[in-house]
């Protein structure tokens, strides 16, 4: 333990370990403070406040007694916070308030380390009291402080900072209403004559701020004020200052665009600065505004395009500013895309590549119109003996291919592809990684392009597979978007790129197999073309196809032999999981390409399978692209997987259970539905197992949400294949659909939840159709009986949702024809309820055909329960 003290506590003692570099003493020190918060959390946070506030405490324990403080009350995960937040909100009133001038204390502090982590535990308290109508005055007591010129600088700073980080960790709907409060303390920060320092918290606190300032942005007057104030900030001195500043821009931009129009040409003047600035981070944010700007706009046009194709009056007004300043934007990004350094590449966020970027973006707004503003500077560069030029006039005609019209494009397409394949040899290794890349988004943006240039093309890009990594790398991506040029032809007999089918895969393996330095992403890409080759190949290639999968095999037994022979070694473990990947994908895209012709290698398959499977069982996990390939396998082959489910049927229960993982659950899932519709009664036997542990997965604590419905649609497809069988776990799972049938919709829920929340109703309404189905084919349909009015009630509480999507009505009218259908004159009382009849009704009057035609049936088969 460490022996270093300046208030002789043991707690102090305790928080000075916890920044040892013994990790024993560290570990100890963990444990104490998790004992000592979860004992009683109120006392513990006072406990530690005390030692915050102690100036002759060690200010590195003063530190991490703030930083305790802090992660014991917030999370960024929001359900571990609103737990944290009602475990703090327990705590009585009485205690809370005794902490928190203890907590306030340090803001006075000149241990800088201390009155920041005071600040960070303040603003964790505040962010759980403020939504809670708690501790308000704290707003209040930093406005004073921070707005008294009187008082000591380093108070005001943190306090503007503890601030900062209020608005920041809070949510902006809990603050509007003290807004105006907010504001006074930051805007008075901010003045020129407050100090850089003080400026630049008051920026931070800001930028944090902006979205809860709506209020304050309507006002004419406040608008204004607050955006002089933001201009001064931006012509500050200070550097980091003027950053700050412009990221306040960026987000003003993103979140105001109705409010910009008096102050853009204020705007226009200061971004364009800021471009120009010799200071890359300066420059940067001037082209982030007008990213988020173009974005913005791009949003704008969409919303209205969308409402004008519905009939409706758009609610949104576009102000067409990039294409009031393009005539002068788009040559000083062109020229800014020159300032490129050796050693950058297209993966890094330089400041050329965000000139690029924002390009990319303005092409998507302005279409058309932006061809001839960018074309004169690519015909000029792009074989101009600066090879800054050359590759910024080359990664400039990249960035607009996504936008304009391939008719406005076309010709320009056509006279820059002979200088963009030159690029691929030229000297400077930049030009010829941004000719790739550009080559690759002519071939995914252009397919008709490549169906009149396949075989220059394709010479091209496979010329660059041996050069360097990165250039390889976009070789492969030009390949691949090569490949779906021919997509929609998969199912011909032949196309143009069949006869270069087998050696296009030899190149790509070879360019796989590369040792050299960065090779990894090499790697990736390879397989990913090899696998578009694959699924997009005509007819011709199935047997191309086929005679890839012994060398496939082969490849994956070798990674398997050689993980198990370092089976200790990590790094050889991960390197062969990847490989796992990249093989065990081909050969499932062979799979579903040859269907049917992959039997005679289903045993083999499935025996490597099991061997992957079993090593990533080994360190509790599956090997998720595994599970793919063997449920295509079982797709393929269907009833005769019977001979193999036995072999991996223990890694898949494995896998069920790993709810914590929720990934890997999911296809575990997946592949019980695949085994369940291709062995249909077969899959009995596996049934019980199966059904058990999906039982205890939905009533598992720590299963995420979105996982619940492909646990219902599996039952689905369990009771759907073994019909009778399913009868005796009816009660248990009537009883699991009926709870997840009651999960509410919040107020206001985001679209994550929509998500979900449809999903889930669609799994519901689908397995009870399923269960009915499955028992009507065993001749048991009447067992259905005790659960029928509960699916009815639940069909009538979908259909009250307006908002329900299509799959939803057809799922309800589907479920009522099939209750009547297997029932018959013992569902005839639920069928007189009058919302059956609204129901049927509105369908039949559906402007979708396949949801009149279902209505129509679902309605005979009700009349007839009824006896009419």
């Amino acid at each position: 333990m460490a022996t270093q003290t300046g208030s002789g506590t043991e707690l102090e003692k305790y928080l000075v370990a916890g920044y040892s570099n013994d990790a024993q003493a560290r570990a100890q020190c963990l444990a104490f403070l998790e004992r000592l918060l979860s004992e009683n959390l109120g006392m513990g946070v006072g406990k530690l406040a005390e030692e915050m506030a102690n100036e002759k405490t060690v200010p590195g324990a003063r530190q991490m007694a703030g930083t305790y403080i802090k992660n014991a009350l917030y999370s960024d995960d929001a359900s571990i916070f609103r737990a944290k937040a009602k475990q703090w909100l327990d705590v009585p009133a009485e205690l809370r308030n005794k902490i928190k001038p203890l907590l306030l204390q340090p803001l006075a502090s000149k241990v800088s380390i201390a009155s920041r982590a005071a600040a960070r535990a303040v603003s964790a308290v505040a962010t759980i009291e403020i939504p809670a109508k708690q501790w308000i005055e704290l707003l209040d007591m930093l406005r004073n402080v921070v707005t008294n010129p009187e008082l000591d600088m380093d108070l005001r700073k943190n306090s503007m900072n503890c601030l900062g980080s209020i608005c920041e960790h809070t949510p902006s709907e809990a603050l509007a209403e003290h807004s105006d409060k907010i504001l006074t303390a930051i805007m008075t920060g901010m003045r020129p004559e407050a100090g850089t320092q003080l400026i630049s918290e008051g920026a931070r606190a800001f930028y944090h701020c902006i979205e809860s300032a709506s209020k304050n942005f309507s006002r004419p007057k406040e608008r204004d004020l607050i955006m002089t104030v933001i201009h001064s900030t931006c012509n500050n001195e200070d550097d980091d200052v003027k950053v700050l500043g412009l990221e306040c821009l960026v987000e003003i931009a993103r979140v105001y665009y109705a409010y910009l129009g008096p102050y853009m040409e204020g705007l226009y003047n200061v971004t364009i600065a800021a471009i120009k600035h010799e200071e890359e981070e300066i420059a940067k944010q001037g082209v982030e505004f007008w990213c988020t700007l173009t974005d913005a706009e791009l949003d704008i046009q969409w919303t209205i395009e969308e409402a004008l194709s519905c009939g409706e009056r758009p609610e949104v007004e576009l102000h067409n500013y990039l294409k009031a300043v393009a005539g002068n934007l788009i040559p000083l990004l062109l020229e800014t895309m020159t300032k490129q350094e050796e050693g950058d590449s297209i993966q890094q966020y330089s400041l050329p590549m965000a000139a690029a970027t924002c390009l990319s973006l303005i092409a998507q707004l302005l279409s058309d119109l932006i061809v001839p503003l960018v074309m004169k500077f690519v015909s000029d560069n792009i074989v101009h003996e600066d090879w800054h030029r050359r590759e910024a006039s080359t990664m400039a005609f990249g960035s607009i291919l996504d936008g304009p019209s391939h008719k406005a494009l076309k010709d320009w397409i056509s006279k820059a592809l002979p200088a963009v394949a030159k690029q691929l040899e030229d000297p400077v290794a930049e030009v010829k990684d941004t000719a790739a890349w550009t080559l690759g988004k002519i071939c995914q943006l252009h397919p008709a392009v490549v169906k009149t240039n396949l075989e220059p093309l394709l010479q091209v890009a496979t010329s660059g597979l041996s050069m360097t990594p990165r250039v390889a790398s976009n070789c492969c991506f030009a390949i691949h978007s090569i490949a779906q040029a021919y997509e929609d032809e998969a199912q011909a007999i032949t196309t143009p790129i069949s006869k270069f089918f087998l050696k296009l895969i030899e190149l790509l393996l070879q360019a796989a197999d590369r040792q050299d330095k960065g090779t990894m992403s090499l790697r990736e890409a390879a397989y990913e073309t090899i696998n578009a080759l694959i699924t997009t190949g005509a007819m011709d290639t199935i047997e191309y196809s086929l005679k890839l999968v012994p060398t496939f095999m082969h490849r994956l037994l070798q990674a398997i032999q050689v993980v198990n022979a370092h089976a200790s070694n990590p790094e050889i473990r991960e390197k062969g999981r990847q490989m796992f990947s990249h093989l065990v994908s081909a050969l499932y895209h062979i799979t579903c390409k040859v269907e049917e012709k992959i039997e005679p290698h289903a045993a083999d398959l499935m025996k490597l399978y099991q061997q992957v499977l079993l090593l990533s069982a080994q360190t509790n996990n599956s090997h998720e692209e595994t599970l793919i390939a063997v449920g295509a396998i079982a797709n393929t082959i269907e009833e005769k997987f019977e001979n193999f489910i036995g072999m991996i049927n223990d890694v898949i229960l494995l896998a069920l259970k790993l709810v914590t993982q929720p990934t890997s659950c999911m296809y575990a899932i997946g592949c019980v539905g695949d085994f369940s519709r291709a062995l249909g009664p077969k899959i009995t036997p596996f049934a019980k197992g199966y059904l058990q542990i999906l039982v205890a997965d939905l009533n598992h604590d720590g299963l995420e949400p979105y996982v619940k419905p492909h646990i219902i649609s599996c039952i689905g497809d369990i009771a759907m294949a073994i019909g009778a069988e399913f009868a005796q776990y009816m009660e248990p799972v009537g009883q699991i659909l009926q709870v997840a049938a009651h999960i509410q919709k919040p107020e206001d829920p985001d679209e994550d939840f929509l998500e979900f929340w449809d999903s889930l109703r669609l799994a519901i309404l689908d397995t009870y159709t399923s269960i009915l189905q499955g028992l009507r084919s065993a001749e048991v349909g009447q067992l259905f009986a005790p659960f029928a009015e509960f699916s009815v009630l639940y069909v009538e509480h979908v259909w009250q949702d307006d908002d329900r999507n299509l799959e939803l009505t057809k799922s309800c009218i589907g479920l009522l024809g099939d209750i009547a259908q297997t029932l018959g004159p013992k569902a005839a009382q639920l069928f007189r309820r009058e919302s059956m009849k609204v129901i049927i009704e509105t369908g039949k009057l559906s402007r979708s055909q396949e949801v009149s035609r279902l209505a129509k049936w679902a309605e005979k088969l009700m009349l007839q329960a009824l006896g009419q």
